[in-house]
């Protein structure tokens, strides 16, 4: 399919309503198109040129890396958990300081429920943002020096996820 061949059906596929998204899907010239969540996600949608594959962004925590680095390793590696991360994955945009959530979906008109993906990108974040406020808040109050290049958080994402 070419990408925009899948710009169309995505546009065509959320403007039969099933989204309860309030805004409908416009993509720009350079395939972007931008979602609001009633739940407070702002997703970037996005379509390549050079790619027919559909990718969406969402912020998750504005972080600063050089005093939440530690923070920030421990968010990374949930990307090494697989099941939990169900498809998506985390990463940093250093000009932003945006700690985003990043899914890549093959467009397949025949099987692809393009709204109900975009749900489920959009509890995931929901769901990652909620944990990962939370592992803020128990981190910063069980605070102790640990020796360089210790990773052995006081909190366990693994635990707090599973």
């Amino acid at each position: 399919m070419y990408p925009q061949d899948a710009r169309a059906w995505l546009t065509e596929a959320f403007s039969r309503g099933r989204t309860g998204l309030g805004n409908t899907l416009v993509f720009d010239a350079q395939g972007q198109a931008v979602v609001h969540a009633p739940e407070g996600v702002s997703c970037l949608l996005w379509i390549p040129d050079h790619d027919a594959r559909w990718h969406l962004y969402a912020s998750l925590k504005e972080i600063d890396p050089r005093s939440d680095g530690h923070f920030l390793a421990m968010a990374l590696a949930l990307n090494l958990q697989a099941v939990l991360m169900q498809g998506t994955h985390i990463g940093l945009n250093p000009e932003t300081r945006q700690l985003l959530l990043h899914r890549v979906v093959t467009i397949d008109k025949a099987t692809l429920d393009a709204p109900k993906t975009l749900r489920h990108f959009i509890g995931r974040c929901v769901h990652l943002r909620d944990e990962l406020g939370k592992a803020i808040v128990s981190a910063a109050a069980s605070s102790k020096p640990e020796p360089p290049g210790a990773f052995h958080p006081s909190l366990s994402f693994r635990q707090r996820f599973a």
